[in-house]
């Protein structure tokens, strides 16, 4: 009898200890599951919570021009997301630039290419600053309303040509010419950025890197005629527009100083050697220019030949030399589009997109561009990548020029 409750004794022993057993590690394993989910639940905050820093950081990231040529995630990241969250007729418009003021289109009429949201940027022709200052606030408040990306504006605000410009300013400039030394070149291009800031533009269509050989249309709005002079004062006014935050272009790609002739007018032609490219080329790789003004101005030479096309057209000049040879990898604009040396030539606005352009300036017809390129890209998918990375530029240059913030 001692024997059997002994015996039952240990059975209750041994089923209390397996019992405590079972009860702890199922404690354990509770516990363990809880801690996981806990840490589960922590690693995804905390990639909600990255992934909502990374946005902040996308969107508070304050970029400047000099940030345009750096290899920047934060900068691209932000560039494609506003470039994926465009439509295509959007994406085309950032690409088209109007004019408006007192030698450019009504007023109207600028406004109600805003509200249709199909240009990206308007040059401002005349008027003095305070009636550039006001339509500028009211095409950007046109632009916020409309939904629209903001715009970008631009002037032509040479140092021989500013005073005609905007006329009524303080300063009186001299003609370009006449500057001798790079401390002169850098006090005029500040006085030049700190009026067009005042103003709400944002691009600068100077300096004339052109020698001064064509009286017709250049003259003294380049630096002179010697190459290392142009080159110097050139790299100098680029230097200081770009570190006050204004866009600089050199202009007119590839060499208006060594023909004869006025393209505003007529078609002229370099014929042979395209003598001023060696000038060009140092003022872009020195200076770290963001546009290059291509002219309206033929090439008839050995190695470029644009068979009778101006430059601004023609894919041998702005994408063979100037993008791939040149290494240039800014933004390319053309001249006006309404000017005489184009009258001959069919739909040339959307000729200079395929060549490689990425602003067109001035075309006649906003509209009718902006479907034909349209249309065109849907029909050829290595157009359509070029109009996509040239809108890339765009955006890029106006988050880095802060018009988008």
């Amino acid at each position: 009898m001692a024997e059997t409750s002994k015996r039952i004794l240990q059975k209750f022993v041994f089923i209390a200890f397996i019992f405590s057993f079972l009860l702890i590690n199922c404690g354990k394993k509770e516990d363990t599951q809880t801690e996981e989910n806990k840490t589960s639940g922590n690693e995804t905050f905390n990639k909600d919570t990255m992934t909502s820093e990374k946005d902040s950081l996308i969107s508070d990231r304050k970029f400047m021009l000099n940030d345009f040529y750096t290899n920047n995630p934060l900068l691209d990241n932000k560039v494609n997301k506003i470039f994926n969250s465009l439509s295509d007729d959007e994406r085309i418009s950032q690409m088209i630039m109007t004019s408006a003021g007192t030698n450019g289109l009504p007023e109207e009429k600028v406004n109600s290419l805003i509200r249709k949201k199909q240009i990206g940027g308007i040059i401002i022709l005349g008027g003095i600053i305070n009636t550039q200052i006001e339509l500028r606030k009211k095409f950007a408040e046109t632009s916020e309303k409309s939904g629209g990306l903001p715009l970008i504006f631009a002037s032509d605000a040479e140092i021989s040509l500013i005073n005609r410009k905007i006329p009524g300013l303080k300063t009186t400039f001299p003609k370009a010419n006449e500057i001798k030394d790079e401390k002169k070149c850098v006090e005029y291009a500040k006085i030049i950025s700190d009026i067009l800031r005042q103003t709400g533009i944002q691009i600068n269509f100077a300096p004339v890197v052109d020698a001064g050989f064509n009286k017709e249309i250049i003259g003294d709005r380049s630096f002179g005629t010697d190459s290392e002079k142009i080159i110097k004062l050139s790299n100098a006014f680029i230097k200081e527009t770009q570190k006050n935050n204004i866009a600089a272009c050199v202009k007119h790609f590839p060499g208006h100083g060594n023909v004869t002739g006025d393209s505003h007018k007529g078609l002229p032609v370099i014929k042979g050697e395209m003598k001023e490219l060696q000038t060009f080329e140092k003022v872009i790789k020195e200076s770290g220019v963001l546009l290059v003004m291509v002219g309206h101005i033929a090439v008839n030479g050995k190695e470029y030949n644009t068979e009778g096309m101006p430059a601004s057209l023609s894919g041998k000049i702005i994408t063979d030399l100037l993008k791939q040879k040149m290494n240039f990898n800014g933004l390319v604009i053309t001249d006006a589009m309404n000017m005489g040396a184009l009258n001959n030539f069919s739909k040339p606005s959307l000729s200079a997109v395929k060549a490689g352009c990425d602003i067109i300036l001035m075309p006649t017809g906003e509209e009718t561009l902006l479907n034909s390129i349209k249309e065109q890209i849907n029909k050829d998918e290595n157009l359509k990548q070029q109009v996509y990375n040239s809108v890339k530029k765009i955006i890029r240059l106006k988050i880095c020029s802060e018009v988008i913030n």
